[in-house]
C-alpha cells in the first residue's frame, strides 16, 4: 500500500553529525528540522499533535535546557554511546509502532562512536537521512568532506544533505549565485595558494548535490534562551493590541493616581509587553522570510531525492 508523505516521514530517522563542532549542528536539529517535521506531520487540524523526537548524543550541550517550553519536540540526552545508546535506539527508534519522526543530533565529541553504534542498528531502517552541517571556511570544506567520507564507508546507501549554515543571505531574496560564491569551498572554483580550486565535495565525495541554507540571525538563539523554544514557535504567537491597550490605560490610571509605586509596576508591564510583540514580530519576518522557503527546500529534496515509498 502506498504511503502518504505524512506516514513516510513518521518513519523517518534523520542524524545530525560533522567532525567539527559550531557548525550549527542542534540549530538545524532543533530550530530548523525539527519545526518542519512538526508542522508537516500534525498537517490535519482534528488530531492529536505529534511531536517530534529529538535525541542528544552530547554529555555538555542540552538543548533540554535551553528548549524546556517547547510543545513540538520532546527531547532526551544521551551521554553513553555504549549500552545506553543501543537501549534508546532498540526501544525507541526500532519500534515497529513508532509513528514519530527521530532526529539523532550527535556532539563533536561522541562522532565516532556514535556513528559506528548506528551503522549495525539502523540497518533495518529505510528512510535513514543524514544531515552535515558546514559554514564557509576553508577548515569546515576539510571537515564536511572527512564526514561525509565517514558516513559512505558505514552507511554506503544512505542519503547526504549539507546545510550551509550561517549565510549572509536572505532565503526569500536569495539571488542566483549567491549561495555557491558564498561557500565556494563546498561548491568548487575557489582559489588556494594562488591555483583555482574547480571541484565541488559534491564531486569529489560523489554524492548528489542535495542542500539548503540557513541565514545568520540571532533571533535563533534569543527565542532558545529567552523563550525557550523554537523561532517557529514564537512566530505562532498571537500579538494582542487589546492587551497593549489596556497596560497603556493601567500606565495612564498610576500617573493620574500620582502613586510613583504604582507608575513603576505599570510601567515595567507596559515596557514588557512592547518588548515582547517587537519579538514576536521579529519572529513572524524571519519565518516568512527565511523558515518558509526553507521548508520548501527541505520537501523538495526529501520527496524528491531521500524518502522511499
Amino acid at each position: 500500500m502506498k504511503r502518504t508523505p505524512q506516514e513516510k516521514l513518521k518513519t523517518a530517522v534523520f542524524v545530525c553529525a560533522s567532525t567539527k563542532g559550531g557548525v550549527g549542528k542542534t540549530t538545524t536539529a532543533t530550530q530548523v528540522l525539527a519545526p518542519f517535521l512538526y508542522n508537516f506531520i500534525n498537517q490535519k487540524k482534528d488530531k492529536a499533535r505529534t511531536p517530534v523526537r529529538v535525541l542528544e548524543v552530547d554529555a555538555e550541550n542540552n538543548t533540554t535546557q535551553s528548549l524546556s517550553k517547547t510543545q513540538i519536540m520532546s527531547t532526551r540526552v544521551i551521554a553513553d554511546t555504549g549500552d545506553e545508546l543501543q537501549e534508546i535506539i532498540v526501544s525507541e527508534v526500532l519500534d515497529l509502532k513508532r509513528d514519530y519522526p527521530v532526529i539523532i543530533d550527535i556532539g563533536v565529541g561522541f562522532t565516532d562512536k556514535t556513528l559506528k553504534t548506528l551503522s549495525y542498528l539502523l540497518t533495518s531502517i529505510d528512510n535513514l537521512c543524514f544531515m552535515v552541517p558546514t559554514k564557509q571556511a576553508e577548515v569546515d570544506a576539510n571537515n564536511t568532506e572527512s564526514t561525509i567520507i565517514a558516513l559512505q564507508e558505514l552507511f554506503p546507501t544512505a542519503p547526504i544533505v549539507l546545510v550551509l549554515s550561517d549565510s549572509q543571505h536572505e532565503r526569500r531574496s536569495l539571488r542566483e549565485g549567491a549561495i555557491e560564491r558564498e561557500f565556494g569551498r563546498i561548491f568548487g572554483s575557489w582559489k588556494k595558494d594562488g591555483e583555482i580550486i574547480s571541484k565541488s565535495i559534491f564531486a569529489s565525495c560523489k554524492i548528489p548535490q542535495l542542500y539548503f541554507m540557513v541565514p545568520r540571525d540571532s533571533v535563533i538563539h534569543q527565542a532558545a534562551y529567552t523563550s525557550n523554544c523554537t523561532v517557529w514557535e514564537v512566530s505562532q504567537q498571537e500579538v494582542s493590541l487589546d492587551e497593549g491597550a489596556s497596560y497603556r490605560q493601567a500606565y495612564d490610571k498610576a500617573v493620574a493616581s500620582g502613586d510613583p509605586v504604582a507608575q513603576e509596576e505599570a510601567n515595567l508591564k507596559n515596557q514588557a509587553w512592547v518588548t515582547r510583540t517587537a519579538f514576536v514580530r521579529k519572529c513572524k519576518q524571519y519565518k516568512e522570510t527565511n523558515l518558509d522557503p526553507i521548508f520548501a527546500d527541505l520537501q523538495k529534496i526529501l520527496f524528491d531525492n531521500v524518502l522511499k515509498a
